[in-house]
């Protein structure tokens, strides 16, 4: 090396970036354990291409929380002359050890924006939270896999929020009543919401929420389902969605 090359760097590095693409993406297993993200996770692309971003897994033993600056952000590239990229796909998979998955930050896996000059949005990503043994609460960040802004064609659409909880009472629960703590899945076609399977009590009641189907399963006797929509809303088949597989 070079005289006088240090070793310190000299600034600090802070959560985990990529530039997307189907090779950037970011994969952490707490394998046997609990996992905090204090930090920021983006996989979103350099503009002006078609670029998807890059999918994020996390997985831990026992409790994952998003706190403190922890944002994943898996939005696809903007892009001022075409498509904008499509959004890279969450999976958040807490396992067998007791313990909440915590949602105190955003999760944001839009499709890329086309606006200012391109044709098509983006669309949207299938986000999938999966609990084995606890419950799923979004306390102060929402959950976004709109479609991309629209050029001269359209919005991208909206993608897919998959939500499961297993154990015993393992509830789903949502505070606020703002934009901060919503479900959004909006785009040219509106985006889908499952839970695909809950033990407990699913309290989603946000006054600001917005998908345009959902489709439920309470797996125990005597749990309800509660969930409030902003806007036109059905009750139908959500199809299953994802690619994602844990590594544990």
């Amino acid at each position: 090396a070079p005289a006088g090359t240090v070793a310190n760097p000299t600034t600090a590095t802070a959560g985990v970036t990529t530039l997307g693409g189907s090779g950037g993406y970011v994969e952490v297993d707490a394998r046997t354990s609990t996992l905090t993200v204090n930090e920021a996770i983006l996989t979103t692309p350099a503009a002006g291409a078609a670029t998807a971003g890059g999918s994020v897994i996390l997985e831990a033993a026992g409790a994952i929380t998003l706190q403190t600056s922890g944002t994943i952000t898996t939005t696809g590239a903007a892009n001022t002359t075409g498509v904008g990229g499509v959004g890279g796909e969450v999976f958040v998979h807490s396992g067998a050890t007791a313990g909440d998955i915590t949602i105190g930050k955003n999760i944001t896996a839009k499709g890329g924006s086309a606006g200012s000059g391109g044709t098509t949005g983006g669309n949207g990503a299938v986000v999938t939270i999966a609990n084995d043994n606890g419950s799923i609460l979004i306390t102060a960040g929402a959950i976004d896999v709109s479609g991309g802004a629209t050029g001269s064609v359209a919005a991208g659409n909206g993608g897919t929020v998959q939500l499961k909880t297993a154990g015993t009472n393992a509830a789903i629960t949502q505070s606020g009543e703002t934009s901060a703590t919503a479900i959004l899945a909006t785009g040219a076609t509106g985006g889908l919401l499952a839970v695909v399977s809950a033990t407990g009590d699913v309290t989603l009641t946000n006054n600001t929420n917005d998908v345009a189907k959902v489709a439920a399963n309470i797996a125990t006797a005597g749990k309800f389902f509660k969930y409030t929509d902003a806007n036109a809303l059905a009750i139908d088949t959500v199809a299953a969605a994802g690619a994602l597989t844990a590594p544990s």
